[in-house]
């Protein structure tokens, strides 16, 4: 549902719909190239066993935000049940097609022109919703519902049928207030930080989610089966949020972003799985489509005087400053086809491998969109003598009359933009107009990956088996930008290593990548006793980067927050695996586990941050190499082993600790001396010091109790890498261990009725980002608080 990665939300498929999830974590040839760190595939039902309807119902309770007072919203804003935009967020006919009119020349007797072209500014300003801040108000329960159904048709000779549908529906409050945004960087080696931020920030957050699932499948007969699967996902989530800085003693800074974003998917999917005389077939069809649509994100960033009650825009208009509107919007559509066939074989008594061959194609293309629109005064005709010019001149800024009043709160007044009705002097007088910004980059990709595979699972001895073969992939990636002016911005780099911004070809700015690889992978399975095994896999995988880390685009969420900007020089990062594991299953359901790996990784895609032209980026890039190894523990098992009066409880552990380098070039080595951030290694971005998961449950279908303690750690993960922009260099950027505590209890009562009570992150901890520097400095980057979830459900099943 989110076009800017290739992940996939879970929350889309409602629980009841699940028929298995398969946790893939060694790479073998009929797996997907793009295999890092292991792959999940979500099996939905087919036919079920009978006819079956339930629904479920739930409220939440959320401790930072439901029946709060200071819930940050707009005037206009949430999402009001529906994730339908309406016609007040869409961008106004008359801004899709600008006219060529100029600022015209006020006076006392304008032209026709003149005046034509200030009447053009004033329908085009006030075309657009007045609605431009924050405001307070109270925020809701969160709420959902589903709604799952399936049958089995018995067609006698003809076979069986099988239908599964799901509805689900979400609606969710988000708030945090008195978090720390901060940006810094580093001047000296022997000095600390130099911050050039320090903002309090408030976010409150309504969001829907709209699930919709079916399947039909038909089997003939036992030996095959073909299923037509439908998914569909409407998501619409809206964002106020207010940022604060005291930046002088006497001067405030007011920072406000006003962002609705709104998400779908549609995918359908047809399979067929056939089992013949001698060998088997798998074969897969689908097209997705995915749209983001952000309409009219608002931006608006001003200077207060509390001594004079003064407000200002920013004398420094960098972009970072600039109150702008921007409507953006993103479409892919996907199609996707794939066969796998299998011949089976015996090679020893009751030992069956096989072998196993198969085409993948995958077609995706996407168009992006952008147009951006900040606001101006152009001026004042006239003696400042007079009362009317006086009167016009006092729109140019804002005065406060009413203690906690925004700028927004008047800013949009029919009587402060467009044509100023106080006129007398000037008949065609302007006021405030919005204009287009300029440094949009709309942009068109495209993506086609071609694989074919060939492997076998060849048992060596009765207890040994070996699993090899070789996977190619063709990778084309084209990323087009198309600009009317053909230039775009560009992130540049000097000789010195200093970043900053300047204009490009947009030509130049085009990412084109085209080129084959094959991907070995050979393995071998011993089994020293009945459900115990050995595995040892070397394998070759890879990584792609995305759309977004390709696109040559700025994109924000806040102004003076870090700005996402993609990389068209990017290149594909390639990865040798080698990994040991021991498994065993004692019994149904139970596992002991440990694992050993190791992963060179070339070219891998890291993330820095620096600062230029008074903007903070992160950007992608390509390092030399990485590595990553480490260990994993897992273990689940019931309790009853240990006693016999705690049946139905199992625990569960898996740790897992992670070592990994990456490779600091050395030109970025010599750019960071200057400022002490220089280091031959540090992390890779995105991975933790370690993991943790633990849990408790306890299953009692008899009495119809089940319930659930779980534990979860993730340990520190570098977010971003140092890098030096104009002036100074930004540090590294690391995120804080956090831990979650969830809780579940569900009670069956009578026959049908089912009640169940969710306590979600009840340690409640500060999600924090630091800075650090090699020799040990560290300061906060960013911290804000994470709510306790409440919930209480009730299902009817019949």
């Amino acid at each position: 549902p989110d076009p800017r990665k290739r992940a996939v939300q879970i929350d889309i498929f409602p629980t009841g719909t699940i028929e298995s999830i398969t946790v893939t974590k060694t790479f073998t040839p009929d797996q997907f190239g793009e295999f890092t760190g292991g792959a999940v595939d979500i099996k939905t039902k087919g036919i079920p066993e009978e006819k079956v309807l339930s629904f479920s119902q739930s409220y939440e309770y959320n401790s930072l935000a439901t029946g709060s007072d200071n819930y940050l919203t707009y005037e206009g804003g949430g999402v009001k049940g529906s994730a339908i935009a309406g016609d007040s967020r869409k961008i106004p006919e008359i801004a899709t097609k600008p006219g060529s009119f100029q600022i015209p020349r006020f006076s006392q007797r304008p032209s026709d022109a003149d005046i034509a072209a200030s009447k053009y500014f004033d329908k085009f300003t006030r075309a657009f919703t007045p609605v431009l801040g924050v405001k307070r108000d109270t925020a809701g329960t969160n709420f959902g519902f589903a709604l799952n159904g399936g049958n089995r048709f018995d067609l006698g000779k003809a076979g069986t049928l099988g239908v599964v549908g799901a509805v689900s529906y979400a609606h969710k409050y988000d708030l945090y207030e008195d978090a720390i945004n901060n940006n810094a960087g580093r001047s000296t080696p022997d000095q600390g930080f130099t911050f050039t931020s320090k903002q309090v920030d408030s976010k409150g957050t309504d969001e829907v989610l709209w699930g919709l699932l079916g399947s039909v499948v038909y089997k003939p007969n036992d030996k095959h089966e073909l299923a037509l699967r439908l998914i569909g996902n409407q998501s619409a989530e809206d964002e106020a949020r207010l940022q604060t800085e005291q930046s002088t003693p006497t001067t405030r800074d007011f920072n406000q972003a006003l962002r609705y974003v709104e998400r779908s998917l549609r995918a359908v999917q047809l399979h067929g799985e056939h089992e013949f005389k001698r060998w088997q077939m798998h074969w897969t069809l689908a097209t997705n489509d995915t749209t983001q649509d952000e309409p009219d994100v608002r931006f608006f960033r001003y200077q207060f005087s509390q001594e004079f009650k003064i407000g200002n825009f920013f004398a420094n208009q960098a972009l970072s400053n600039q109150t702008r509107r921007i409507f953006r919007k993103i479409d892919e559509s996907n199609k996707q086809g794939g066969i796998d066939i299998a011949i089976p074989f015996t090679r020893f008594e009751d030992k069956t491998g096989r072998f196993k061959f198969g085409a993948y194609l995958d077609r995706s293309d996407r168009e992006f969109e952008q147009s951006s629109f900040t606001y101006f005064f152009p001026g004042v005709f006239g003696p400042r003598s007079r009362p009317d010019v006086l009167e016009n001149r006092a729109f140019q800024s804002y005065n406060q009359t009413v203690d906690g009043q925004l700028w927004t709160d008047v800013f949009a007044d029919p009587n402060r933009i467009g044509l100023a009705k106080n006129q007398p002097f000037a008949p065609n007088q302007l006021l405030w107009i919005l204009g287009t910004s300029g440094g949009d980059v709309p942009y068109t990709g495209k993506q086609d990956l071609d694989a074919a595979y060939a492997m076998v699972e060849f048992p060596l001895a009765k207890s040994l088996t070996l699993i090899g073969g070789v996977r190619y992939e063709r990778t084309l990636i084209k990323v087009v930008p198309d600009t009317l002016t053909n230039l775009i911005d560009a992130i540049t780099l000097d000789s010195a290593g200093n970043r900053g911004i300047g204009p490009l070809p947009e030509e130049q700015g085009a990412a084109n990548l085209d080129q084959s690889d094959q991907l070995p992978a050979f393995g071998l399975v011993w089994e020293p006793v009945e459900h115990m095994n050995v595995r040892v896999n070397w394998s070759k995988t890879l990584a792609r980067p995305t759309f977004r880390e390709l696109a040559p685009v700025a994109a924000i969420e806040v102004l003076q927050g870090d700005e996402f900007f993609g990389n068209p020089a990017l290149k594909l990062s390639h990865i040798t695996n080698y990994d040991l594991r021991w498994e065993w299953f004692p019994a149904q359901g139970d596992v002991l586990s440990a694992s050993a790996f190791y992963k060179e990784i070339v070219d891998p895609i890291e993330l820095i941050s620096f600062g230029a032209g008074g903007r903070t980026f992160v950007q992608p890039v390509n390092y030399s190499k990485g590595i990553a190894y480490g260990l994993e523990i897992e273990a689940r098992g019931s309790m009853q082993r240990l006693w016999g009066k705690l049946a139905g409880l199992t625990a569960g552990i898996n740790g897992t600790w992670l070592k990994t380098e990456v490779d600091v070039p050395l030109s970025e080595q010599v750019s960071l001396k200057d400022f002490g951030l220089d280091q031959a290694k540090r992390r890779l971005a995105g991975q933790p010091e370690y993991l943790l998961n633990a849990s408790l449950t306890y299953d009692n279908p008899d009495r119809g109790t089940s319930a659930g303690l779980f534990y979860n750690l993730v340990g520190e993960t570098v977010v971003s890498g140092a890098a030096r922009g104009l002036n100074d260099g930004t540090p590294d950027v690391v995120e804080l261990q956090y831990a979650t505590l969830d809780l579940t209890i569900s009670q069956k009562v009578a026959k049908r009725w089912t009640f169940g009570l969710k306590a979600r992150n009840l340690l409640a901890e500060d999600r924090t980002n630091v800075y650090t520097t090699p020799d040990g400095l560290e300061g906060i980057k960013s911290s804000r608080p994470t709510p306790r979830l409440y919930s209480v459900s009730f299902g009817l099943k019949w």
